[in-house]
């Protein structure tokens, strides 16, 4: 009685220290608390903490395992009743689970349902192995232990199989069952290779040889399992759960095929290390357990999970079943280990199974191909529609544009025509300031219909522009013009504002400056911090004194000036002596393209 007592004693100093250790580090109390869906860096942290938590317990487990003797009375008792409580541990996690799925999906309630079901058949194995090892003190292989452990592989096969799936168009549900199809027969080949075939041929006994069967078929069942966890993409899951899941089965089928081994060997021994690899196997499935039980319970919505991708060697891993196969054929031929046949049939079903594959994926490729063709087609028709269709308008606008300029130069020659119809010296300067203005818009129109319909070249426009507005003053040889222009292009938005601008001020400067004498108009135009500055002016008499640039009521021309400055948003400096000379710095408008 007081060995129990220790023994008890013992299993409860060691999770106390498994619970201490890894509270220090934040692995297990933190894994309740942390939601590492948010994004890939807190998945990954997840992953790793639920796998340095489970390497921890069982390095623990291992530990207290060897210095109790694993084949010593106490070392046996703590080797039967960790897993119990672990059974016990994993089971609550998935009912758990279970009840907080029960709102958020009824199925993914039944998934985890059936998992807690096949946690209480290994339970109940476990029990009846530690009543058999430690009351009755009897052999608890080939027991009925055995039959509930068997009885866990199908039905915790079958809570992965019922996992809600993102639905999947036909072709890829057919190349996924193609590609399952070709890494079971790989797995099933090497387990009937060096297990399958060396267990019917052991002495272990009907019995015994019927239950070690049921065990390597059960872990058949768990790889097909693990295989759809690969493969598939699902939902309503956090990814992290099944990775964690997934090397839980990884763990339980190789500790499965060590045990098998051993048992053919003899050499198992009840207590001993390879225990700790179901002990690993189980404590990821609840590490796994908590994990999604944590999403659930902090309401995270199913679709802001990250789905897990589908893992996919595409087309490389048909190529390594196949050399795996083929080595498996050659090692079965040349050392005689197993029985040649079943070799070739499942590596002609597999080499089968590989063409097929890449059937489908010629075939696939085949209908992008035909799809991209068919795309590539329907948009150079779309192009050469809309190509026709810029034609179309650019003509439109020359059209328009052509006859706006005609209309300008007919108002012009009409402007000018009045000229000779009218008294008085005041309303002839109205209608030849009148007229330079929409001369000053003809030439733009003019440059816009030679051009590309939206740009106005100044190094062109301004010399054009001086010399009609010399034309239509007559002015005589004493009045020169020193020019110098940048090449800068200008959209229309900018184009006419500047242009009547210039055209004010150099008419002002024709008009008022000389007074019949001879002088200089200068005009400077170029590029400026982002922008265009223009030194436009005369060496003549200058503006009156009486008048206000900021205040031009009195003149129709100045105000005309400042009311286009401020389209511009520009800064103006005037300068009196000698002459006028006005400095304006302004940047180009946004334009609206037409076509």
């Amino acid at each position: 009685m007081q060995q129990y007592i220790n023994i008890m004693s013992i299993i409860d100093g060691f999770f106390k220290f498994i619970s201490k250790s890894t509270s220090n580090s934040g692995l297990i109390t933190n894994l309740a608390q942390r939601l590492p869906c948010e994004t890939p860096k807190k998945s990954v942290d997840s992953l790793k903490n639920a796998v340095i938590t489970a390497f921890i317990v069982t390095l623990g487990y291992i530990g207290i395992s060897a210095l109790l003797g694993g084949t010593s009375s106490l070392g046996v008792v703590f080797s039967d009743v960790v897993p119990l409580m672990l059974d016990i541990s994993v089971l609550l996690v998935f009912l758990y689970a279970a009840e907080f799925s029960r709102m958020e999906s009824p199925r993914l309630r039944r998934v985890f349902l059936i998992l807690a079901a096949s946690m209480v058949l290994y339970l109940i194995g476990d029990l009846i192995w530690a009543a058999l090892e430690l009351v009755t003190h009897q052999q608890p292989f080939s027991s009925v232990a055995d039959v509930f452990y068997v009885s866990f592989y199908p039905v915790f096969a079958l809570g992965i199989y019922y996992i809600p799936e993102i639905p999947i168009f036909n072709h890829e549900k057919l190349k996924f069952i193609v590609d399952a199809a070709v890494v079971g027969i790989t797995f099933c080949l090497i387990f009937m290779i060096f297990l399958v075939m060396p267990t019917i041929r052991s002495n272990q006994g009907m019995v015994g040889t019927t239950i070690s069967l049921g065990y390597l078929v059960g872990d058949i069942l768990l790889f097909m399992a693990l295989v759809k966890l690969l493969f598939n993409q699902f939902k309503s899951i956090y990814p992290v759960f099944l990775a964690i899941l997934g090397m839980g089965i990884l763990a339980m089928i190789a500790t499965d095929g060590i045990y098998t081994y051993q048992s053919m060997q003899g050499t198992y021994i009840s207590g001993g290390i390879l225990d700790a690899g179901w002990v690993l196997s189980f404590v990821l499935m609840g590490l796994a357990g908590l994990l999604q039980v944590n999403i659930l319970k902090n309401g995270i919505n199913p679709e802001r999970l990250t789905l897990m991708r589908k893992f996919s060697f595409s087309p490389n891993l048909p190529i390594i079943s196949v050399i795996i196969a083929y080595i498996l054929l050659i090692l079965v031929s040349y050392y005689s280990i197993s029985d040649l046949l079943y070799v070739e049939l499942a590596v002609g079903a597999i080499v089968f199974l590989v063409m097929f594959r890449q059937l489908l994926t010629l075939n696939e490729n085949k209908d992008l191909y035909l799809a991209a063709t068919k795309e590539i087609e329907r948009r150079k028709l779309v192009e050469n529609d809309l190509k026709e269709s810029i034609k179309e308008k650019e003509v439109l606008l020359r059209e328009l544009n052509h006859r706006v300029k005609n209309n300008l130069q007919v108002l012009s020659s009409l402007l000018n025509l009045q000229k000779f119809y009218v008294n008085g010296e005041e309303a002839v300067h109205v209608l030849q300031s009148t007229q330079n203005r929409v001369t000053s818009m003809a030439i733009v129109q003019g440059m816009l219909h030679e051009s590309n319909l939206s740009t106005v070249d100044f190094s062109v426009y301004i010399p054009k522009l001086l010399d009609d507005l010399f034309k239509i003053y007559n002015v005589g040889d004493g009045i020169n013009v020193a020019l110098s222009v940048e090449p800068v292009f200008m959209n229309i938005e900018t184009a006419v504002p500047c242009g009547l601008i210039v055209s004010e001020i150099v008419s002002n400067s024709i008009k008022y400056a000389f007074h019949g004498g001879s002088g200089e108009i200068f005009l400077d135009f170029h590029s400026c911090d982002g922008g265009f500055k223009v030194v436009v002016g005369d060496d003549g008499a200058g503006l009156p004194e009486n008048i206000d640039f900021n205040n031009t009521e009195g003149s129709l021309g100045l105000q005309l000036v400042k009311m286009l400055l401020k389209q511009l948003d520009a800064s103006v400096e005037l300068k009196r002596n000698p002459g006028t000379t006005f400095n304006i710095k302004f940047k180009e408008l946004e334009y609206n393209k037409r076509v």
